[in-house]
């Protein structure tokens, strides 16, 4: 879902209006402390892995409550807050909200949210907040439970595609390749694609493992992922490339494509993509990917433009890795985690920030 800023891993999660990604709300720069209106304030845990619907209105996170991880939804209009799994008998992490706000996408390793789920795995759920009513994603093809865990989910605008990573052999028919692949399930029909394949049709072959981080489209045509995988395009290597697959024309590109053959050779991997499958944000430690890449030493935010079939960084020189970028739906903002020090003026923290890039003015900002 592509409103979100769902990959914060800061240890208290820090919701501000930039980071919602909304027309209006990037120059109101309010800050809201959610960590202290859910879970156990007494129990030390973190507050991790936000997602915000596209008006803003709607956050959630993961808390701890008496240690296990609960998912909570906070929402900003009425101040209050809702633990969305709270009679679940396992932890929930990894939410991605719809872009109304109605329906998140959670991995959870519980065996009560839904009847008949004993397969002991961490699955991918989708919950009607309205209704509270949960719903298994990673369903085998005689609708039992997948049977290898699953990872990471993001929902389409309207919450009915959802895209995912999993072990499963048995989400669709010929899964061969003991890897985890990345997979669509349309909600409405109840049909789960497989996305990690070639233009052809072919599964991923044995190489190295995949993030295992992925996102969709708006209208969920587009799915990005990662993948270590050397025959998903032709003349593919066995680095950790971002890929791109189109539901409509069952065709997969290459998104990290090499353009030199000199410099640090490095994976490539959490993309995330705007709304209309335009741009596409990922971390790369390469310095392949652009003609004049001198920085090799650190991981770097890298933002693809697939109309104009530009490749552009937006970390150059820094003095330290930047990972999990989270594109806007208008493709404009991209936030992200960075070490590095010189990203903004009187950064003497010494600790991982958060920051939003406009790639319309070039700007970067410290949010945390």
């Amino acid at each position: 879902m592509k409103n979100s800023f769902k990959k914060s891993l800061l240890p208290v999660l820090i919701l501000t209006n930039a980071l919602t990604f909304s027309e209006i709300a990037f120059a109101a720069g309010e800050t809201i402390s959610l960590g202290s209106m859910a879970g156990d304030q007494s129990a030390f845990a973190g507050t991790t892995w936000s997602s915000v619907s596209a008006d803003g209105r709607y956050a959630t996170l993961m808390a701890s409550v008496g240690f296990i991880p609960r998912l909570f939804l906070y929402d900003r209009f009425t101040n209050t807050t809702k633990n969305l799994t709270e009679l679940s008998n396992s932890s929930a992490a990894s939410a991605d909200l719809s872009a109304s706000g109605r329906f998140v996408a959670f991995t959870s390793a519980a065996s009560n949210l839904v009847v008949g789920d004993g397969n002991g795995f961490t699955d991918i759920f989708v919950q009607d907040i309205q209704s509270g009513k949960n719903e298994l994603i990673t369903k085998a093809l005689d609708g039992s439970s997948a049977n290898e865990m699953s990872y990471y989910s993001a929902l389409s605008a309207d919450g009915q595609f959802v895209a995912f990573s999993s072990a499963a052999s048995n989400l669709v028919a010929n899964d061969k390749n003991n890897l985890a692949d990345a997979f669509v399930r349309n909600r409405k029909t109840g049909k789960t694609t497989r996305v990690s394949v070639s233009s052809a049709g072919k599964e991923g072959a044995m190489g190295i493992g995949s993030s295992g981080l992925i996102d969709i489209s708006g209208d969920g045509r587009y799915v990005v992922f990662s993948s270590g995988s050397s025959n998903l395009v032709a003349g593919d290597d066995t680095s950790e490339d971002v890929f791109i697959h189109d539901t409509k024309t069952k065709t997969t590109s290459k998104i990290s494509q090499t353009v030199r053959n000199n410099g640090i050779i490095s994976g490539s991997k959490s993309p995330s993509i705007s709304a209309d499958g335009r741009f596409v944000a990922f971390s790369s430690g390469s310095s392949q990917l652009l003609l004049k890449d001198t920085d090799d030493f650190n991981s770097d935010i890298f933002v693809y433009d697939r109309v104009g079939k530009k490749m552009s960084k937006i970390t150059n020189n820094t003095t330290g890795s930047s990972v999990y970028p989270s594109i806007s739906a208008d493709g404009r903002f991209v936030s992200f985690m960075s070490q590095a020090d010189n990203l903004v003026l009187n950064d003497s923290n010494n600790a991982w920030d958060t920051f939003v890039h406009d790639l319309k003015t070039g700007k970067t900002s410290r949010v945390n």
